[in-house]
């Protein structure tokens, strides 16, 4: 597994933190549970795969992307009505955990209700994270909040080693903090097969949330050319259809 980001540590023992962000943006939720909801995006960078096929590779360092303070976040995501914030990348649960707080406890964010972090499922929890987003959420003093980890498991067309990018333990842990639901990304018949393996995998390491596929495609034209193909085959296994909503309406469009 390629490790992409070398001096998170460094960066994170700031006094004042400031977060690599490659792009923040308010738009609709695409994929997975809450597609369709409005959602504020955090875009970090740093990631620890290098997946061939991957159509944000900018993300992949740190140290190209402006920096910006957790109060300049939190004052942009206030500018929206949606209380949903997506925190994306790259992997968000690299060394970032140690930082999450400062961003979550800030008082402008005390009626946020939803925080997802889109991950692919390979980074152990910190105690000290797990803690603080336990207490998140079960001490709403207003609001009903949720955690919601969205693991986007990758699979061999990725370029990985299968034994370092389906790590079923590590996702079964998410299950203590949050909402956790795999999703992968499939076109081929030998993507479906790996899916089925991934699945029993994760099912047999203790995983018990729920499913989605999605047709492969960041654009419009294969995006169409197969989401009937791979919605047919979720039905047949049972599993949950996620569209890209993003691409329907935006063509996958930077900044949405």
């Amino acid at each position: 597994m390629q490790l992409i980001v070398k001096d998170i540590k460094s960066v994170a023992k700031r006094d004042v933190f400031e977060y690599p962000v490659m792009e923040s943006f308010y738009t609709i939720q695409g994929e997975g549970k809450y597609q369709g909801h409005a959602a504020y995006f955090i875009r970090l960078g740093g990631c620890d795969v290098g997946c061939h096929w991957c159509d944000v590779k900018e993300s992949w360092p740190i140290d190209t992307h402006p920096k910006k303070s957790v109060q300049t976040l939190v004052d942009e995501a206030l500018k929206h009505p949606g209380r949903l914030v997506v925190i994306t990348g790259g992997e968000p649960l690299l060394g970032w955990q140690r930082t999450y707080e400062e961003l979550i406890s800030n008082p402008g964010m005390s009626d946020l209700c939803n925080i997802t972090f889109e991950t692919n499922g390979t980074q152990k929890l910190q105690p000290s994270f797990k803690n603080f987003m336990h207490e998140w959420s079960q001490n709403p003093p207003f609001v009903s909040r949720e955690v919601t980890f969205s693991v986007s498991a990758k699979l061999s067309a990725s370029g990985e080693r299968w034994e370092e990018a389906i790590c079923p333990d590590i996702v079964a842990s998410y299950q203590d903090i949050g909402t956790t639901y795999l999703k992968f990304v499939v076109e081929t018949t030998e993507h479906f097969a790996e899916v089925e393996r991934a699945v029993k995998e994760f099912r047999d390491g203790g995983f018990t949330g729920v499913v989605y596929v999605m047709p492969q495609g960041g654009v419009v034209t294969p995006y169409a050319q197969n989401r009937v193909r791979v919605a047919d085959w979720a039905c047949s296994k049972g599993y949950y259809y996620s569209p890209r909503l993003h691409v329907d309406l935006w063509g996958n469009g930077w900044g949405k």
